[in-house]
């Protein structure tokens, strides 16, 4: 018996590459804290929100019900039981709007100081939707 072809924007093969994201997020996390590395950790959170937000959005439409804007993923993620409605959403989306321009000193640090908390929300959304693809 042959598997159902998926497409590559389907849910199940991107959360293969969240999965993948999300580890190279935690290895970032756990470097020591050097520009260098604090800089590469923010990059990292900005390719995983890019992913995260893709999979939603794979996710949402596969369920008949996409989402166009990040907060209407979010959202949705909260409402069907993906996400904690607790994590400030529009927090999150502003850290991931200021590292896309390339924060520098005290403002990288203040990201910085926060990825920890994306990082363990976004492990929790991959999990929840892991569950829920299928279903």
């Amino acid at each position: 018996m042959t598997e159902p072809k998926t497409s590559p924007s389907s849910p199940k093969i991107l959360l293969t590459h969240f999965d993948w994201t999300l580890q190279r997020m935690e290895e970032s996390l756990r470097n020591e804290k050097t520009d260098y590395f604090r800089d590469a950790a923010l990059h990292r959170f900005s390719l995983t929100y890019d992913l995260a937000l893709k999979c939603l959005q794979a996710f949402t439409a596969e369920k008949g019900q996409p989402c166009e804007s990040w907060e209407e993923c979010w959202q949705w993620a909260a409402a069907n039981g993906c996400a904690s409605d607790k994590t400030d959403w529009q927090e999150m989306g502003a850290a991931y709007s200021q590292v896309s321009q390339k924060l520098k000193g005290d403002s990288a640090d203040s990201a910085y100081k926060k990825l920890d908390s994306y990082y363990k929300w976004m492990r929790s959304l991959y999990q929840n939707m892991l569950a829920r693809v299928d279903s």
